[in-house]
């Protein structure tokens, strides 16, 4: 959307239609699937005791619909575009101005960005949840190069794809982009949540918040009460 401002709305594409439809279905997709299945915002008792939760959370109100699927979307894409398209330089031995480098760029940005962002949404993480995340984002950086073998390998050449995974991963420029992306993202998405969480809490954010409370209370008095005294009895020694 934006790219299109700056290459005079000729329809010119920032990456091909086959690395997008991967980084779109397959990579994003995965940690979201997963997200909305695994993924709870309290205990499962807690639920089922204040059945009412379900119909109190701000995520069915008309606001927070546009406020997520307009504003946080349209500032996420801003900030993986115009950091990079802004930050690009041409001068250097590994010089990553071209168009396709700067899409690869982008969407791996983009990806990072996602990760943050579900991470940072999620109630509580599981294993195949964080594994799945990370797995989605390297996995980006292994198809960048595997996609240039698999146009070579089927006799498929795109000399305009060639060499980037190698130009990409020998610049610094491209390793401080996506680093100034993710910290930007992450400070966002932070203040954010904070604010949220201690000023506006939905129900399920204060049961959780409860049950995390009698949990560390439950440990504290375990860990305090006195060990009971053991009898040794050694053996041989006389009895009174």
């Amino acid at each position: 959307f934006y790219y299109h401002f700056f290459c005079g709305f000729s329809g010119q594409a920032i990456i091909d239609s086959y690395k997008a439809t991967v980084f779109n279905v397959v990579l994003s997709s995965l940690p979201i699937l997963i997200l909305a299945t695994v993924d709870k915002p309290a205990e499962m008792k807690s639920l089922m005791d204040h059945p009412q939760t379900y119909n109190n959370s701000r995520a069915l109100s008309t606001w927070n619909f546009w406020k997520a699927a307009l504003l946080k979307s349209t500032m996420t894409s801003a900030l993986a575009f115009f950091v990079p398209y802004f930050s690009t330089s041409i001068s250097g031995v590994y010089g990553a101005e071209d168009i396709y480098s700067l899409g690869t760029t982008i969407f791996i940005a983009l990806l990072g960005i996602i990760g943050i962002e579900i991470l940072m949404l999620s109630k509580s993480w599981t294993w195949i949840f964080v594994v799945a995340t990370v797995l989605s984002y390297v996995l980006a950086f292994v198809f960048v190069p595997l996609w240039e073998a698999l146009l070579n390998a089927f006799n498929y050449p795109q000399p305009e794809y060639g060499g980037i995974a190698k130009v990409l991963y020998a610049s610094p420029s491209f390793w401080l982009q996506l680093l100034l992306c993710y910290c930007v993202a992450f400070g966002w998405r932070f203040i954010d949540r904070a604010v949220k969480l201690h000023l506006f809490p939905d129900d399920y954010d204060v049961l959780a918040e409860l049950h995390l409370k009698r949990r560390r209370t439950a440990k504290r008095s375990k860990s305090s009460q006195p060990t009971p005294a053991v009898e040794i009895e050694i053996e041989g020694a006389p009895e009174n």
